[in-house]
């Protein structure tokens, strides 16, 4: 599947602007375009774009014209009056757009530190889970040897020349030891 996307200059061309405004935007947004790619002669295509960003540069440019409206032209006479307010105005949303700004980093540092408690839960229980597994398997190993001692004890009991037989295994043969029937006479 192929994602849809656009290069810079279809998003000026579809904005009816030029590519260095769309460039701003994209800086300005922080925006990253796709991994590049080469074509067939080894050269690299054009920067693109998915249409998520191009949603973002679109309302960015259309909130720059509209702000742009917003501004009035200042006329010869009052120039400095309207410069000055325009000034203020200016300061004061910039002003907002900083506190809306710290009201997203407080909340983006809230969020990374729910999740930092919430990964250090996980890696607390993780390791609670591997001691626990651990005494789990020596306890697996120590009913083991019970199981195997009492199989043993139970064998033995009920077969006393058991490990008379055993041992005999691992003790040379009476037949091969010579007897005092069997002794040279001197």
């Amino acid at each position: 599947m192929e994602i849809e996307t656009k290069t810079v200059k279809q998003i000026a061309s579809e904005l009816g602007t030029n590519k260095n405004v769309i460039y701003r935007i994209i800086q300005k947004n922080n925006l990253r375009p796709i991994p590049e790619e080469t074509n067939e002669q080894g050269r690299k295509n054009a920067t693109r774009y998915t249409l998520g960003d191009f949603a973002i540069i679109k309302n960015e440019f259309i909130r720059l014209q509209e702000t742009k409206k917003d501004t009035p032209e200042p006329s010869r006479d009052n120039k400095d009056t309207n410069s000055l307010e325009s000034l203020q105005s200016l300061i004061e949303s910039q002003r907002e757009r900083i506190e809306s700004l710290e009201r997203e980093l407080a909340e983006s540092k809230r969020a990374e530190s729910e999740l930092r408690e919430l990964l250090n839960k996980q890696i607390d229980q993780l390791t609670e889970s591997q001691n626990q597994n651990k005494q789990l398997q020596t306890i697996i190993e120590q009913e083991q040897r019970i199981r195997a001692i009492q199989t043993l004890s139970i064998e033995t009991k009920n077969k006393p020349k058991l490990l008379e037989r055993f041992t005999s295994i691992f003790k040379p043969s009476r037949a091969t030891e010579p007897t005092e029937k069997e002794t040279p006479e001197e």
